[in-house]
């Protein structure tokens, strides 16, 4: 199975890709890695909160002779 994971933060330079590829256990994996989210601080105190966007996709072999979609 091929695994396609694209995740979206405000700093995509601070994603470890490699990090990431070795904890996803299926033979192929491709990591994406874009700008997008938003860093934003919600109570004016020192932490601060980050959006980021993640979508996963998995390739799966076909199966199409044993089921009929309709």
């Amino acid at each position: 199975m091929r695994v396609k994971v694209t995740i979206g933060v405000p700093e995509p330079a601070k994603v470890g890709r490699a990090k990431l590829i070795t904890e996803i256990t299926q033979d192929k994996a491709e990591i994406s890695v874009a700008y997008c989210g938003k860093n934003f601080n919600m109570r004016g105190e020192d932490s601060l909160s980050v959006i980021a966007t993640c979508t996963v996709e998995a390739f799966i072999q076909t199966l199409s002779q044993r089921y009929s979609v309709t």
